[in-house]
């Protein structure tokens, strides 16, 4: 059981991170799974539950892998390099769900939409966390991590278009001249 609601899930995440939430049905996600709609309702009774779910999921996955940034270096430039790194394995074909749920969010429920907010809200304070050991440039470190985060976010929904990482990659060099 818990077998199949995984399945589900990571249909849908991959589904939404190619798609949006547009692209999302359960009568595709039943059929590419193998299984009845009915039983896509049993796991998940409306699509904002499955929405949620696949946030969360890839939320506190996300938050996880900037934990282990956090470890494995205490060089900004490292911390950053690592976090562009985490946006450029969704290249080819695929967006930050975050990133495509944002873009859709006239489309979700007030519960999904707090968990975006929070996303971004951490995503933001973690950057400005690394950028304040930066030298300063002028720019105030909670203003840089702002276009910082816009900027991957952005990067790679124009990457994604042709599946090369060329805006990512100047968002990278932007990155290495901050030192």
């Amino acid at each position: 059981m818990a077998q199949t609601k995984n399945h589900l899930k990571s249909i849908a995440t991959r589904t939404i991170q190619e798609k949006g939430v547009n692209g999302l049905s359960f009568r595709d996600l039943a059929a590419e799974a193998n299984i009845k709609s009915s039983s896509v309702h049993y796991y998940f009774p409306q699509k904002a539950d499955l929405i949620y779910e696949v946030t969360k999921e890839y939320t506190d996955a996300f938050f996880q892998a900037l934990h282990k940034i956090d470890q494995l270096s205490k060089h900004s430039v490292e911390r950053l390099d690592a976090l562009l790194d985490l946006y450029k394995k969704n290249l080819p074909g695929r967006f930050c769900l975050c990133g495509m749920l944002a873009a859709e969010s006239n489309q979700l429920d007030n519960k999904t939409k707090d968990l975006l907010s929070r996303f971004f809200v951490k995503t933001q304070k973690w950057l400005r966390e690394v950028i304040e050991d930066l030298p300063s440039n002028g720019a105030t470190p909670a203003g840089l991590s702002s276009v910082l985060l816009s900027s991957l976010e952005g990067a790679l929904l124009m990457d994604g278009v042709k599946g090369k990482e060329k805006y990512l990659t100047e968002v990278q060099k932007f990155i290495r001249g901050l030192v």
